[in-house]
């Protein structure tokens, strides 16, 4: 890994090499709002990922080369403050798409204070939840 590099408008790249000899590449820039993008480059020329994260860091988009787009939006687990995947979305550049949501519940089932019952729920193009 090469010592990532500050640019002159404040971005910073970082530059990795495997042993292989593959190099990526991260150009990344973070706004005074708090949010976050950067441009991921390695595959080939004109080839890059796009990757942004919200100021509050609850929502995320990801760009693959090919078209693909890959969205999250993050929630807090109530029990232990927590990120975790809401929702997801894949869709590709053909138009078609995969949702998913999850959703986190505790129960305190014995009165003692202490959720003892833990149910995570996910949904997949909105079909019936699974646990």
């Amino acid at each position: 890994m090469r010592a990532p590099l500050k640019l002159s408008n404040g971005d910073i790249e970082t530059t990795l090499t495997t042993a292989e000899g593959v190099t990526t590449t991260y150009l990344d820039h973070s706004s005074p709002d708090g949010s976050f993008t950067s441009t991921i480059t390695g595959c080939g020329a004109g080839c890059a990922t796009q990757y942004s994260r919200s100021a509050d860091g609850l929502t995320v988009q990801k760009t693959h080369p090919d078209g693909t787009v890959l969205d999250f939006q993050y929630d807090y687990d109530p029990q232990y403050k927590t990120k975790y995947i809401k929702d997801m979305t894949v869709t590709t550049p053909a138009g078609l798409s995969m949702t998913a949501q999850a959703a986190r519940s505790y129960t305190d089932t014995d009165s003692n204070g202490d959720p003892d019952q833990i149910q995570k729920t996910v949904t997949v193009n909105g079909g019936p939840p699974r646990l």
